[in-house]
């Protein structure tokens, strides 16, 4: 049973750390961070979300919670 909801706990786990990093992003002093650096971080969130849409091409609705979170990466 694990097995068959991990896609879901990484997809849940994707989609909260970005939110998280990009509030962070966004609320932070200009400088804070390097550039290259949030950009690696956004890449990965994002790499992990095409991922995941591969694995959910049965379940309308979660392709469709991806495509939003893929819109705010």
């Amino acid at each position: 049973m694990a097995e068959q909801l991990g896609p879901y706990m990484e997809l849940y786990e994707t989609a909260n750390g970005f939110i998280t990093k990009h509030e962070l992003w966004m609320s932070s002093q200009v400088g804070a961070f390097h550039p290259a650096k949030i950009e690696a971080e956004a890449e990965s969130f994002w790499q992990t979300v095409q991922q995941l849409e591969k694995t959910f091409t049965d379940v309308i609705i979660v392709k469709q919670l991806i495509s939003k979170v893929n819109m705010k990466i």
